[in-house]
């Protein structure tokens, strides 16, 4: 799955807007990118199909990893990261 579908499906321009999200790359089948602001610096979500993986992490390692379907990932990327995107 594309990155740009991943991007439109947390959200698009007003998620990256809210987010503050920055520094965008893009590894096989997934998006990353680093956030301004909070405890998690970085997220990298990759697509397996039906489903994604979503890893968050902190300055240096890991800090939280969810498996969710689409309609999941603004919900837990408000539940990690604290950022509201309403």
């Amino acid at each position: 799955m594309s990155a740009a579908i991943i991007l439109e499906r947390l959200g698009g321009t007003r998620f990256q807007t809210l987010s503050r999200a920055r520094d965008f790359s893009y590894p096989t089948n997934g998006i990353a990118f680093r956030l301004v602001h909070g405890g998690v610096k970085r997220v990298e979500i990759t697509s397996n199909g039906d489903r994604y993986t979503m890893i968050f992490f902190n300055d240096i390692s890991e800090i939280a990893r969810a498996d969710v379907d689409v309609h999941q990932l603004q919900p837990t990327f408000v539940h990690h990261t604290g950022i509201p995107l309403m």
